[in-house]
């Protein structure tokens, strides 16, 4: 800080007066201190008013001086008014209205300034932060003054009015400058204040302090003129000039007012909250330990540490959204500058940009919205979204997709998804909806309105209709089918990842149901899910052997009806939940990486018992085991056969595999080589759950299997149905040309078994001859008993059974 020699000898002579003040207060000298007063108040206000008329500053720092040059000067004039008083009228002016109102205008005065500096500065800083450190700071110091000046007595309100209107307003002004001072202090947790900034924020506030102490001891009739009190009035006037004489006065044109007086806020972690603890202190000193007041003080600095620290947060992160806003912005600049110098390379640059967004937004192959840009674009349409509106969603996947890429090749899968997508096209206004390709397969819709669940039905069987018409693709003809998961924004999801999730869900739903389905998800669905959940948690946690087991179905020949062979199947009872069906528990497993462990476990469990069975009963019966795509593509699965098959010292012929069609036709090249490498073990295939909705009659010459066995569904109806008749029919004459054996599952019924006889199948299981049971159970009932014994086993349809 810059100090010229006018200004020393100005501090000088300041200096010197107050000297000569304070040892008139100290001594009480009626004369002298009657003289000096007025001289002092007089000194503060031509420096002040000097500042004003002379300074370069901003306007409202100005003004503020000329308020503050207003208050000194009606110090001064009552000063006058009192030494006029005391040495011509004869009278004391302690009572005098008149003289009152006089030093009442320099409370005035100083309030509006500091009203002024306060909305200047407040009005740059966070309202939220700013209310939270107000309340704070004025219950403190209303609570302090309530305490210390009125003693928590209301009676002593009364005391106030004595002095009339004067006294009154002098001391809620003094609260109120106290109060906004305190509050601007107790907000700075950031940057450095000016010192001139300090002297006169801390003469106003002692000029505040010293003022209620004057009424204190006027309304409790202890003031003494001309005491020591008089001389820090006097220091809080002259502290006031000197703040505005020390202020630099080289302003340049513009230049930021933060330069002169600092540049300090109300963000950041700064800990203002023990300042609080000045009021239990101060209490403490003052009446003695106070369990209430002290509880109240401590409410205050936890809620006001909470809240200041989550608004601190929210600051925060608002600063570095925007400085990554004006680094983008800055980045942005420096990019068009560098255009506009280089106007060749610039139109390069942006052709380059114009791919870079086009890329970045579009799927290549299809044209439409991409996986990311969709996102996005559907989240601002959840921010948007009106009360009134919902957002539907729908998720698209088409059905065997991988077959047909594997099958024709990905040129052709490519141009079926654009043809697909297309058609979607008609579907979307593009001024409200959304379409886009989410990866492979998968197509997602968004429609954005007035829907009821009606409307959303017709859209969703409008597009699946659309979706199933014939495609021509150079001289192959498709007829796809599509499966759609339905979730609602906001009655579904309260957030895209969870809209996106729900009807990823709903769609899985669908496929579970067939082909051209939709479904839309419910609570139904989300029990499903966290039953689900629930299970994989307890799969994880399993002991096997403890807790899963084999139960066997034999197997028997056509028509004969001698035992063959036995399917392997899976039965677990959880200590948590019982005994929970192979149904609910299978899928879980295949879906994670469960089914590894879990079916070598089964593997090893149902090769070690068909050893025991064929070598102590020497018989040659096959062992069907299920087995899942997860464990045909893992690549310890050929190792992991031989090694069992080695360990129990089991022929290959005595195990036959079971893989479902599905996985077989949609794995199709995967299942060819897999099911090859099966064969040269010397171990049979069989394709299992034939006729579910996939089977193809060409499938039969594509794979190398040793058995067909039809589904429970295929057979169900064969008895009165005679198209599903004909086709069983027609896949046995087939099978037996092609040398492959046939087998039907889930035989319930004398007359399935007579049809199934006539059609020439070769073997059969089922209820009807005989259900899955234990091993036990089982060496029991074909094993252990004499043939009497077993006709009368009421689990066994023995009376048509050869052992």
């Amino acid at each position: 800080m810059k100090v010229t020699k006018n200004k020393t000898l100005i501090f000088v002579f300041i200096a010197v007066y107050y000297l000569f003040y304070l040892t008139a207060t100290i001594s009480q000298s009626d004369f002298w201190g009657n003289i000096l007063s007025p001289v002092g108040a007089l000194i503060s206000f031509f420096l002040l008013l000097q500042a004003y008329y002379k300074s370069s500053q901003p306007k409202y720092v100005r003004t503020i001086w000329l308020f503050f040059s207003f208050a000194s000067l009606f110090w001064a004039v009552g000063d006058f008014m009192w030494d006029y008083s005391v040495w011509i009228l004869g009278i004391d002016p302690i009572d005098d209205l008149f003289v009152a109102a006089l030093y009442f205008g320099t409370n005035l005065f100083l309030s509006i300034g500091s009203v002024i500096f306060a909305l200047n500065r407040f009005r740059r800083w966070n309202v939220l932060q700013l209310l939270i450190d107000s309340l704070a700071m004025s219950v403190s110091i209303l609570l302090l003054i309530w305490i210390i000046y009125f003693d928590a007595n209301y009676e002593n309100l009364y005391l106030v009015s004595r002095g009339g209107w004067t006294s009154a307003m002098s001391i809620l002004l003094d609260i109120g400058m106290m109060t906004g001072i305190a509050i601007w202090f107790f907000s700075i947790r950031a940057g450095n204040i000016a010192p001139s900034v300090r002297l006169a924020t801390g003469a106003v506030l002692a000029f505040a302090l010293i003022d209620l102490v004057y009424y204190y001891l006027y309304l409790h009739d202890l003031y003494i003129p001309n005491s020591v009190i008089d001389s820090v009035y006097m220091a809080t006037l002259l502290g006031i000039a000197l703040s505005a004489l020390i202020t630099p006065e080289d302003i340049k044109a513009g230049a930021d007012d933060t330069e002169l007086y600092g540049d300090y806020s109300n963000e950041g972690y700064r800990n203002q909250g023990l300042l609080l603890l000045v009021g239990p202190i101060i209490i403490l000193f003052f009446v003695g330990f106070d369990i209430q007041s002290l509880l109240i003080y401590l409410i205050i600095i936890f809620l006001h540490g909470i809240l200041s620290n989550h608004i601190q947060n929210s600051i925060r992160d608002q600063h570095l959204l925007r400085r990554e806003k004006e680094l983008n912005a800055e980045l942005e600049k420096r990019i068009d500058e560098r255009t506009r110098e280089l106007s060749e390379k610039a139109r390069e640059l942006e052709k380059k940009n114009r791919q870079l967004h086009y890329l970045s937004s579009q799927d290549i192959v299809t044209k439409l919205y991409n996986r990311r840009f969709f996102l996005e674009a559907v989240q601002e349409k959840i921010k948007s979204c009106q009360d009134d509106h919902i957002l539907v969603l729908l998720f698209l996947d088409i059905d065997r997709f991988k077959t047909i890429n594997d099958v024709y090749g990905h040129i052709i899968g490519d141009k079926l998804i654009i043809a697909l997508s297309k058609r979607l096209q008609k579907f979307i206004d593009p001024e409200h909806d959304l379409l886009a390709r989410f990866g492979g397969d998968e197509f997602v819709l968004a429609f954005h309105g007035k829907y009821h669940n009606g409307d959303i039905e017709n859209l969703a069987q409008s597009i699946i209709a659309i979706c199933a018409e014939p495609i021509q693709l150079s001289k192959y003809t498709f007829h796809i089918t599509i499966s759609v998961g339905i979730s609602i924004y906001p009655h579904d999801a309260s957030s895209l990842d969870a809209l996106i999730q729900n009807s990823d869900i709903a769609m899985y739903e669908a496929k579970k149901i067939g082909f051209n389905k939709y479904v839309f998800f419910n609570e139904q669905i989300n029990a499903i899910l966290q039953r689900n959940l629930k299970l994989e948690i307890l799969l994880r946690k399993a002991i096997y052997d403890k807790e899963f087991s084999l139960h066997y179905q034999p197997q028997f020949s056509i028509p004969d009806n001698s035992l063959i062979g036995i399917e392997a199947l899976l039965r677990w009872n959880s200590p948590a939940e019982g005994s929970i069906p192979p149904s609910e528990f299978i899928s879980i497993a295949e879906e994670t990486d469960l089914i590894i462990p879990l079916g070598e476990w089964v593997m090893n469990r149902a090769i070690r018992q068909i050893a025991e069975w064929n070598n102590r009963y020497q018989t040659t019966l096959k062992m069907g085991i299920n087995v899942s795509i997860k464990q045909l593509n893992h690549k310890e699965f050929g190792e992991m056969i031989k090694s069992a098959i080695k360990f129990y010292a089991v022929p290959p012929e005595w195990i036959d595999m079971e893989i479902t069609e599905s996985i077989a036709i949609e794995d199709a090249y995967d299942i060819h080589e897999i099911t090859k490498t099966i064969r040269d073990i010397g171990i049979s295939v069989s394709i299992d759950d034939f006729g579910t909705g996939y089977s193809s009659l060409n499938h039969l010459k594509m794979f190398p299997f040793d058995r067909i066995k039809f589904s429970k569904l295929s057979i169900d109806h064969i008895v009165n149905d005679e198209f599903d008749k004909e086709i069983v029919r027609s896949i046995i004459v087939l099978a037996n040309f092609m040398k492959i054996k046939t087998i039907a599952e889930g035989v319930e019924t004398a007359a399935q078994y007579d049809v199934l006889k006539e059609l020439g199948c070769d073997q059969i299981q089922g209820y009807y001859l005989a259900k899955p049971m234990p091993a036990k159970e089982f060496e029991k009932v074909f094993f252990s008993l004499p043939q009497q014994l077993i006709l009368e086993n009421s689990s066994v349809n023995s009376s048509i059974i050869s052992l």
